[in-house]
């Protein structure tokens, strides 16, 4: 079972392809047809039917008892099911997941939308499966499936579910091609660290934290979205803010980050803001600066 949430995280839900919602005609390309459903926001879970009964796991493996959702589960529906577990509310919150999971919710619903066993077959016919052996309606219920032949009408439907507070749409193309497309997020956030490239003369990324009172909370590192002078740049404009810190972060390319003093901040954009998943908050290194000595961890 565990194997099977691994190599489905793996050869699946890693491969979706997300995209903002005003770039859709540009990221989605021309077919004769498209299946797509409404995002739900919610948590990725699996569940394991049996004769002896239905199990729920999270995407790390880790079994939860849901009760409502085990007796609601059909049956004869044998198998390895992903989908979406979501709360039963006006509009259903990522972070709400949690707090519902916890107290064994009878709000919780099970949007299964994936055969985890048959992933040899196209996506296709892994969602007529899903549609054969799992409830339209319910607590455990699949995933509501439209068909069009328009990107036009993809756009069109994208916006009525924003425009109603919805997540955004789930899109796959006849080439078994999926993608998420949602609304862009932008966040200020301050610069507190670097990296440089190999050639030690432009900056590679920059490491980014959120303020939170006297704390500085490391939140992430980007380093899309600039041209090669700007990166030349950036680090001539970094290199005098360098600082000491107790702690290390490692860039993607392997070299350590240079900190530097929280004094510029930046807007980030984003399709995702994640504080929470199913295992509990989403915990980073809390730092203290000062003036002089740089940073410490809290």
């Amino acid at each position: 079972m565990i194997q099977s949430i691994i190599d489905y995280k793996k050869n699946i839900a890693s491969r979706y392809i997300p995209a903002e919602g005003s770039r859709l005609k540009e990221v989605v390309p021309e077919f004769d047809s498209y299946l797509y459903s409404e995002k739900l926001d919610g948590h990725l879970f699996f569940a394991y039917c049996t004769d002896a009964g239905v199990k729920f796991f999270n995407r790390s493996g880790t079994e939860f008892s849901l009760p409502n959702l085990e007796n609601a589960f059909p049956k004869k529906s044998l198998g390895v099911w992903a989908g979406e577990l979501y709360v039963d509310d006006e509009r259903s919150r990522a972070f709400n997941v949690r707090t519902h999971l916890t107290t064994k919710s009878d709000k919780l619903r099970f949007a299964v939308f994936d055969s985890v066993e048959h992933l040899e077959l196209p996506r296709m016919e892994r969602l007529d499966l899903v549609k054969k052996h799992i409830p339209s309606e319910g607590a455990v219920h699949h995933i509501e499936l439209r068909l069009t032949t328009s990107r036009k009408e993809l756009f069109a439907e994208y916006e009525k579910v924003i425009e109603k507070g919805g997540e955004g749409l789930v899109i796959t193309t006849p080439l078994n091609t999926t993608y998420k497309i949602k609304p862009q997020l932008t966040i200020d956030l301050a610069v507190i660290g670097y990296s440089l490239r190999e050639t030690g003369e432009e900056m590679h990324d920059l490491l980014l934290a959120v303020a939170k009172g006297d704390q500085w909370i490391i939140l992430g590192k980007v380093g899309g979205g600039f041209s090669e002078a700007e990166k030349k740049e950036w680090f001539q404009k970094l290199k005098p803010l360098e600082c000491n810190s107790d702690q290390l972060e490692v860039a993607s390319n392997g070299l350590i980050y240079q900190w530097v003093k929280p004094q510029i901040v930046i807007e980030v954009k984003c399709l995702d803001l994640i504080i929470e998943d199913s295992s509990g908050m989403i915990r980073k290194q809390a730092l203290q600066y000062e003036e002089g000595k740089g940073y410490s961890k809290d």
